[in-house]
């Protein structure tokens, strides 16, 4: 709850020039591993289940990164309910957001015909044009 996760974009020609050689101290997988550098980095405010990549917007579903005091696994029971939010994929700033009810399911974001489909934990499934 402490605005510290963050999105980033790197080049994927960044990571394909990359050493093999595994950097001391990075974890494994991670950009700063390789070496590139991001193009772009933007703090977030959910906790990401979801990530669905559109011809020029990310969409991220999951829970508000907050955490109440009195109940510090509220978001994790879905008694917080849940977001999804739009980001550029130009430059990652926020687009907009989306409250929910319920929050989504891991990996439940999907997109056809420029629709927006999120499966919620509630059994629901919303529909976003």
């Amino acid at each position: 709850g402490k605005e510290s996760i963050k999105l980033f974009s790197v080049s994927r020609k960044s990571l394909t020039d990359r050493s093999p050689k595994r950097r001391k101290g990075k974890k494994k997988g991670s950009h700063a591993e390789s070496g590139a550098k991001p193009v772009w980095t933007s703090t977030v405010p959910i906790k990401a289940k979801s990530l669905l990549v559109g011809s020029d917007k990310l969409f991220l579903a999951g829970v508000r990164d907050k955490i109440d005091a009195g109940d510090p696994w509220a978001h994790f029971d879905g008694k917080m309910g849940g977001m999804i939010t739009v980001h550029s994929k130009e430059n990652g700033k926020l687009v907009s957001e989306i409250e929910l009810k319920s929050p989504p399911v891991f990996d439940g974001l999907a997109s056809a015909g420029g629709k927006l489909f999120v499966s919620c934990k509630d059994g629901s499934v919303l529909c976003f044009e």
